[in-house]
């Protein structure tokens, strides 16, 4: 398989590519992703936190949990929060809500980071960003208060599916 030659020399953008599209197509190679971990925290510090944070979500949507891996590299996604777009928010609180591993000052701040893009969140955003943080059980009223606005907003262009996670969401929370 040349792609497992080529992982253990794969660069940070390589390595959250490799990982999303093995997830993607549901293809649990887990030997590929042992590698891949390894080698994400080998390069941490050059990795952007944005691709950091799409590889650990391959990672949760695959079901590959990697304690070590989630746990070190909170200080790496601590980032998202300060400049992440609504994709990158919900990667991360997904991927850590997943793998059942959450830091709450991470939460807090992806939540309250959430909250003040909120506008540029669409259907099924909101729903994974909700559906993230009532898996952890997080009551963080203050994020699901202020997204009821712009569900109301963008009610019509919900996807069945989209509507019925965001209300068991509310309904978890």
């Amino acid at each position: 398989m040349p792609v497992l030659a080529v992982a253990p020399t794969a660069t940070p953008l390589a390595i959250g590519n490799i990982a999303t599209v093995y997830s993607s197509i549901g293809n649990k190679h887990e030997e590929l992703f042992e590698i891949l971990a390894e080698r994400t925290l080998i390069l941490k510090e050059e990795c952007p936190a944005v691709i950091i944070a799409a590889t650990l979500a391959a990672f949760a949507r695959i079901g590959i949990r990697n304690d070590k891996l989630f746990i070190e590299l909170i200080t790496r996604v601590k980032h998202v929060p300060t400049y992440g777009t609504p994709q990158d928010l919900v990667n991360v609180v997904s991927a850590y809500s997943m793998a059942g591993v959450w830091h709450l000052r991470l939460f807090t701040k992806i939540a309250d980071r959430a909250i003040y893009i909120r506008g540029e969140f669409r259907g099924s955003l909101i729903a994974e960003l909700l559906a993230a943080f009532a898996r952890v059980e997080m009551k963080y009223d203050r994020l699901f208060t202020e997204f009821s606005p712009r569900i109301q907003a963008c009610a019509f262009t919900l996807r069945t599916a989209d509507l019925i996670s965001i209300l068991q969401s509310y309904a978890t929370a």
